[in-house]
């Protein structure tokens, strides 16, 4: 803009000049080249010094358009760094999200091996014997032994094969084998405690070891106490459901 000025108005100082020149063409012809010299500077003087103040505002103008650009350029990269930001929280974001899925999916997978560990337990259970004991009494006494009788019930599986390990106070460790036994069937056992070894309740303290296994050869066995006419059983592997 400042630029289109300046040609048309030195144009149109050219064109007055030429018009003063052309008018007073006489007086022009006649002047020594001294004259003409001081002619021209002094004609062309004001031209040059209105070029120099045009090229200070057109200075001016370009330092005005270069800040103008620069604070622009340091909007731009201001937001670039706002978006560089955004852009590296949303990715920190995203990796924590992540992370807490994967957290999930492992928990997930973790309570889903524990549900099948337990489904297999179970089935495994539901699978085996079990074997429950009852006192059922005593009877005479022989040899200085008293005879007391205790019942084995299955109320698990059945029983293919298996024995149960009888000790004791005053008992003469025996094993007896258990042959097939159907779930709810009952076999009983007699045990012959010396009379000295029964204590002031007069009932004797017994152990029992039963081992039942099933049709896939699979085993429980289970371990039992007796002090009294209660009996109870103290380890069971693999537990009941």
């Amino acid at each position: 803009m400042i630029s289109r000025i300046g040609f048309i108005s030195t144009a149109l100082y050219f064109f007055l000049l030429s018009i003063v020149i052309t008018s007073s063409w006489d007086s022009f012809h006649d002047l020594d080249p001294n004259e003409w010299g001081d002619f021209l500077a002094g004609s062309l003087g004001p031209l040059a010094i209105f070029w120099l103040v045009l090229g200070f505002f057109q200075q001016g103008h370009e330092l005005r358009n270069s800040n103008r650009e620069l604070a622009n350029s340091v909007e731009a990269l201001k937001l670039q760094a706002k978006e560089l930001k955004n852009s590296v929280e949303q990715q920190r974001l995203s990796v924590a999200q992540q992370k807490a899925m994967v957290d999930i999916t492992n928990r997930q997978l973790d309570l889903d091996i524990e549900v099948r560990e337990e489904q297999t337990l179970l089935t495994r259970s539901q699978e085996l014997p079990y074997i429950q004991i009852q006192a059922s009494g005593s009877g005479g006494v022989s040899a200085g032994k008293r005879n007391f009788r205790y019942k084995l019930r299955n109320v698990g599986a059945t029983l293919v094969s298996g024995d149960v390990r009888i000790s004791g106070t005053g008992i003469a460790t025996a094993e007896i084998g258990l042959a097939y036994m159907e779930t709810g069937e009952v076999r009983e056992v007699s045990v012959q405690v010396e009379i000295a070894a029964l204590g002031s309740t007069g009932q004797p303290h017994v152990e029992f070891v039963a081992r039942a296994s099933n049709l896939r050869n699979q085993q429980r066995t289970q371990t039992f106490t007796s002090d009294s006419a209660e009996i109870t059983m103290t380890s069971c592997e693999p537990p009941a459901a």
